[in-house]
């Protein structure tokens, strides 16, 4: 999608036309599956289904978190990362 975006940007700076993108949710989220599925290529067998765990470690604030029940959140879940502090930072003033 980064690549589509800058072509996007490129050619809005040519032609002076702005462009729809769009992303499918799976092709999304597939960078948040390369652990599984490296291990995966690895071992030849399916990697296991862990929900919202992480392969490697559960360390807060690193994990899935489902949105407040009982309203328009209730299929929403947010991902935080410990990869950066100010990820955590973020999160909490939003």
């Amino acid at each position: 999608m980064a690549v589509t975006v800058l072509d996007a940007l490129y050619n809005r700076r040519l032609t002076g036309k702005g462009r729809r993108l769009q992303v499918a949710m799976q092709d999304a989220i597939v960078h948040y599956m390369r652990t599984c599925l490296a291990m995966q290529a690895r071992t030849g067998r399916p990697a296991q289904r862990r929900g919202g765990k992480s392969v490697g470690s559960n360390n807060p604030p690193f994990g899935l978190y489902p949105g407040k029940p009982g309203g328009l959140n209730d299929y929403v879940y947010i991902t935080a990362s410990r990869a950066d502090p100010e990820h955590w930072k973020r999160l909490l003033k939003s």
